[in-house]
C-alpha cells in the first residue's frame, strides 16, 4: 500500500532540501491530479495568545512572515531542532493558531 510505497523511496541526500518531483505524478507515483496550491500563505504572521483580566491580548509565542506555497500531491518534510516551531508551523497551517497579519488559504 502506500505505507509500503513511502518506505521504498529512494532516500535523499541529506543536504538537498529539494526533491524532484514528476509533473506527472507525487513522489510515492501516484497520479497527480490538478497542479493547484493545496495551501499557501503570504507574508503571514501567527500567534497563540494569552488573555488577561484587563481585556488584553497577549502574544505567548509568535511564527513571522511565513512565505509558503503546497501544490496538490507535493510530499513535504518540516525539520528542525527542538523548539525551532515544526509544530506550531503544523498548528498554523490547520488553522488552530490565530494568524494576526498576511493572507493564508
Amino acid at each position: 500500500g502506500r505505507i509500503s510505497n513511502f518506505l521504498a523511496m529512494e532516500e535523499l541526500d541529506g543536504n538537498d532540501h529539494e526533491a524532484s518531483v514528476s509533473k506527472e505524478e507525487t513522489p510515492m507515483g501516484m497520479p497527480l491530479a490538478k497542479a493547484s496550491s493545496l495551501l499557501l500563505m503570504e507574508d503571514a504572521s501567527f500567534a497563540f495568545m494569552r488573555q488577561h483580566s484587563t481585556s488584553e491580548n497577549q502574544h505567548v509565542f509568535e511564527l513571522q512572515r511565513l512565505c509558503l506555497q503546497v501544490s496538490t500531491g507535493e510530499l513535504v518534510g518540516v525539520v528542525g531542532s527542538v523548539g525551532c516551531g515544526k509544530s506550531s508551523l503544523l498548528l498554523a497551517m490547520l488553522g488552530e493558531m490565530r494568524r494576526i497579519a498576511g493572507t493564508s488559504v
